[in-house]
């Protein structure tokens, strides 16, 4: 950064893309593979489909590539919404009764997580944890 200081702007970004330029050369620097990358994390730690599309957006990848590596069936933003139930112990998983103040502090814990009304409310009127 001192080297890039003391050069008048226009040098230092040149000297920027020419890194960039033999990164991607090399395949050290590649939006597509930390993509991918991320989108299993998220899967791992069971984010919904719209939270990793949302994160990786927010990083700079391009909504075409977002898409493409966070596409779901339907099955990864159930499982996701079923994990954060458990873990928060939310709807099924409550160990009180259940009223409709929780029920719509729930979906709202849900809807911040990514995950869609109709998923939510499935998952909230589940009868017993499974």
């Amino acid at each position: 950064m001192r080297e890039v200081e003391r050069e008048d702007q226009a040098t230092a970004f040149g000297w920027i893309d020419d890194i960039v330029v033999n990164l991607r050369a090399e395949g050290l620097l590649n939006d597509a593979s930390y993509a991918a990358a991320k989108a299993a994390q998220g899967r791992a730690w069971a984010k919904s489909p719209a939270k990793i599309k949302a994160r990786l957006r927010a990083k700079g990848i391009d909504a075409a590539l977002a898409d493409q590596v966070t596409r779901d069936d339907g099955s990864a933003e159930w499982v996701a919404a079923l994990a954060l139930a458990r873990r928060r112990r939310l709807g099924p998983f409550r160990d009180g009764s259940r009223d409709p103040a929780s029920e719509k502090r729930d979906l709202g814990v849900l809807a911040r997580a990514g995950i869609s009304f109709a998923v939510a409310k499935r998952v909230l009127t589940l009868d017993s944890p499974s």
